[in-house]
């Protein structure tokens, strides 16, 4: 009998083409290939396999693995075996053996019922990439172990300014643990003012990102405020740079920071002292200029003084015979002369003239006038009652509010200040005005104020007021301008002040303080 058999031979030759083929690709696989049987019996094995577990020239098909693979990966093999005759499913694991690390797979083949006829493993050499991996942990390792002993401190941030990373070195200054450290936000890291400093900073740093030109290398330094566990807060100055994918964008943010406080606190010092050293210098400046003033005023006042007293002498003499004529005169004219009323004036004029002689000389010799005990109320009151003519003239009135009062000072300087005092109030208030006198005694003595209701004192004239022969009067009212010198002289002599402000459309007020006389001291003036 003859049966056509082509086709069948078509078949088995595909097949074994078919089989050739599965075992070129399978020994093209680096990785080691075998298929077994539920007993481990060695189906199939491709060329790496036999290459690393054939070494004894022996054919591995039909033999079982347990007598190719040491004892120790056999007990893992055979119990990942168990695993994938149990699951159905296949298993991968990672196995070090021979000096190797081996990635292994095994996948269960099934029978029509479902059942594991049959395993297919594999195991593929990663040696090269546990290697890898174990330089970077160990690279890791070594970074984390100087960055955690790092004196600066190092942080990185996400692009939330969530907290990734932050060395133990912040978290230690700041007073908190790492753990604490990373579950607090940026706000409550910083104080609020460098928080707002910072933002200002990242987003400017943003910003840059989105130019064209963008300088990868590109970091600030920023000098923050960090908040403590304590309450209170630490400067540190922090370099900043942007981290970036292999792509150059922005991935997060990296810090490291150095503790400046103490730098901070010598710069507040320093600048604090600079402050105080250039008010120093504006408060010598001020008081040397105040010193060159009065030096100049003294010399003024003395080469003023000496020609005072020059002229003085000399007009006093001839007064003095002037004066005594007059008497003579004045006796030999009887009253129905037709010009015996210029006799009061002539006398007038010339006490006038010995009373600018007087103040002239004044500005020279001291006066050595012993203190007395005196009523100053009582002096006050004189002195009002003497200056009734130029009240009435000017239409003005005095209202007085001065207690007895028993003070001890000399009588003559006393006096001459207030007359002069009271005198330019009169003459500054306005028709119809009041000059208010009050007096008040504490223990450690009196202060005299006298409220005119003129125009008050300008800013312009103000530093001038107490100098020599400086007078705003008018004509008609117009003296040397020693008044207020003489008593400003006077009251200082006395160990006193005198001094003046303006009253919002009330006047001038004067303030004259004079202390009591202490037993054993005397007030001399210099």
């Amino acid at each position: 009998m003859t049966r056509d058999i082509s086709e069948r031979k078509k078949a088995e030759e595909a097949l074994r083409e078919g089989e050739k083929t599965v075992r070129a690709l399978l020994d093209g696989i680096p990785a080691a290939e075998i298929l077994v049987d539920t007993q481990g019996t060695i189906l199939a094995s491709n060329r790496t396999f036999d290459r690393i577990y054939g070494g004894d020239g022996k054919p591995l098909v039909g033999r079982n693995v347990s007598d190719l693979i040491a004892p120790q990966e056999y007990e893992v093999s055979l119990a990942k075996v168990s695993e994938v005759l149990r699951t159905g499913q296949p298993v991968f694991f990672e196995d070090p053996q021979r000096g190797l690390w081996l990635e292994k797979g095994f996948y269960p083949i099934l029978d029509e019922k479902g059942q594991v006829t049959k395993i297919a493993c594999y195991g593929r050499d990663i040696s090269e990439r546990k290697r890898a991996e174990e330089a970077r942990r160990e690279s890791e390792k070594r970074y984390q172990l100087l960055a955690d002993n790092l004196t600066d401190a190092i942080w990185t941030l996400d692009l939330n300014l969530r907290t990734t990373y932050v060395s133990p070195g912040l978290a230690r200054l700041r007073g908190y643990r790492v753990e604490e450290t990373m579950a607090q936000t940026l706000e409550e890291v910083l104080t609020p003012d460098s928080y707002a400093y910072a933002m200002r900073a990242f987003a400017e740093e943003m910003a840059e990102e989105m130019k064209e030109s963008k300088d990868l290398s590109r970091s600030r330094t920023l000098e923050l405020e960090y908040r403590c566990h304590d309450g209170s807060t630490l400067w540190a100055e922090s370099k900043v740079t942007a981290v970036r994918d292999e792509k150059g964008q922005i991935t997060g943010i990296l810090g490291v920071s150095r503790n400046i406080t103490e730098r901070k606190k010598a710069e507040q010092e320093l600048a604090q002292y600079q402050a105080h050293l250039e008010e120093m210098v504006r408060e010598r400046a001020a008081r040397i200029q105040e010193l060159e003033q009065q030096r100049t005023g003294i010399e003024k006042m003395a080469a003023t003084g000496v020609l005072a007293a020059r002229i003085a002498h000399e007009i006093n003499n001839p007064l003095a015979g002037i004066k005594g004529s007059f008497m003579l005169i004045q006796d030999a004219i009887p009253p129905d002369h037709p010009y015996h009323h210029y006799i009061g004036r002539i006398h007038a004029e010339i006490n006038r003239i010995a009373r600018i002689m007087r103040q002239m000389f004044e500005l020279y010799r001291p006066s050595e006038d012993p203190p007395e005990d005196l009523a100053v109320d009582r002096m006050i009151e004189d002195i009002v009652a003497l200056l009734k003519e130029e009240c009435r003239e000017g239409n003005v009135s005095f209202q007085a509010d001065v207690p007895p009062v028993k003070f001890q000072a000399p009588s003559g300087l006393l006096r001459q200040v207030l007359f002069n005092i009271l005198k330019n109030a009169v003459e500054a208030s306005r028709s119809g005005g009041v000059v208010k006198i009050s007096l008040e005694e504490r223990e450690e003595g009196i202060t005299i104020r006298v409220l005119d209701q003129g125009p008050g004192i300008s800013e312009k004239i103000r530093p001038h007021i107490f100098k020599p022969f400086f007078t705003t009067k008018k004509s008609a009212q117009r003296g040397l301008g020693l008044g207020l010198a003489i008593s400003k002289d006077i009251i200082e002599s006395l160990g006193g002040s005198i001094d003046f402000q303006n009253l919002s459309g009330q006047g001038a007020l004067f303030h004259i303080a004079l202390p009591r006389r202490k037993k054993g001291k005397r007030n001399d003036r210099g």
